[in-house]
């Protein structure tokens, strides 16, 4: 992924990607369709 292509260690990138699924997974009940929309997503572009 980007951490790799950017020339991270490829241990370190897989740590990184684990801990923010993670993050992502706790935090999922969090989420509200209502209120989200593409200018929140990082990286995107309206």
């Amino acid at each position: 992924g980007y951490l790799k292509a950017s020339g991270a260690d490829s241990e370190i990138s897989e740590e990184i990607t684990q801990g923010v699924l993670s993050t992502v997974w706790q935090k999922a009940y969090q989420f509200n369709q209502n209120i989200a929309n593409v200018s929140t997503v990082p990286g995107s572009s309206p």
